[in-house]
């Protein structure tokens, strides 16, 4: 069971009874999986404070989960195209899928992902039926694009390639993610980018509407100055874009310490407006 309360509504993770706690249609829901995971602390509380401000349910699942564990018995032997991650890469499709029966809406959020405190509510930016998201940076397209023209002989046009880092599901897209289709198209995980190689094809192949998102809402590329170790960060950009989702990815050579910063940097401009 997932611990911990929060002042405006409380949620207990019940393998059956997780319906009976649903407060609101939307959730805003990752997970933290491992150990190296030190950078909760400066994420979750964003997570947390951005779900009340969308009138949504919060849900941060851990290696301890009863979900957790019981999806992750079902991925166990299933290979990927990454050294690390082990199920966390089916997980997250599973997961999503397992939610949706209960949420109209769902955004899905790295655990590395800061919400700054201006951002405007993502959810009403999806209807039904339809997926939001970030168009994914062009090394990851190229590869993917051609890793599942390999696999399937389909060649999918760019615009279906999306970050999968910070992604808005609706309810109608429910059955596209169960596990019947992990498993049917398994190979896809074998992916560099196995998550994105996967649902980069399942929005094409049921010609799901995607609304391209500002890429604010998945910011993947935080100034830095040329031969800078990639620890430090601009506090003027991040001061600049109190309306953005940063997403500290696995490219930065230590993304705990850029974590950290940023954290530290909106907590001084929240101090700041508030003088």
């Amino acid at each position: 069971m997932l611990g911990g309360t929060r002042q405006t509504r409380k949620i207990k993770i019940k393998t059956r009874q997780t319906r009976k706690y649903r407060k609101g249609k939307n959730l805003v829901l990752t997970f933290v999986l491992g150990n190296d995971r030190s950078y909760r602390e400066h994420t979750e509380k964003y997570m947390k404070s951005y779900a009340d401000k969308c009138a949504a349910d919060f849900m941060l699942l851990t290696d301890s989960n009863p979900i957790i564990k019981k999806h992750n018995t079902i991925f166990k032997e299933l290979p990927s195209g990454r050294e690390y991650g082990g199920t966390a890469w089916f997980l997250k499709v599973s997961i999503i899928h397992y939610f949706l029966s209960i949420y109209d809406k769902v955004l899905w959020l790295d655990d590395s992902c800061i919400v700054s405190p201006d951002t405007d509510n993502i959810f009403n930016k999806v209807t039904d039926g339809s997926i939001a998201a970030v168009k994914d940076k062009q090394k990851a397209t190229k590869w993917n694009k051609a890793y599942i023209k390999l696999m399937t002989e389909i060649e999918l046009d760019n615009d279906t390639f999306v970050n999968s880092g910070v992604v808005v599901y609706t309810k109608k897209m429910k059955e596209i993610l169960s596990i019947k289709n992990i498993f049917k198209h398994k190979k896809l995980f074998e992916s560099k980018y196995p998550h994105q190689a996967f649902l980069s094809y399942i929005l094409h192949k049921n010609k799901i509407p995607i609304v391209l998102l500002n890429k604010k809402y998945n910011d993947l590329y935080l100034h830095y100055k040329n031969g800078e170790i990639r620890t430090m960060i601009d506090k003027e950009y991040i001061k600049k874009h109190t309306s953005s989702i940063f997403h500290i990815t696995g490219a930065w050579k230590n993304r705990s310490t850029v974590i950290k910063n940023i954290d530290t940097t909106i907590q001084e401009y929240i101090s700041e407006r508030t003088k």
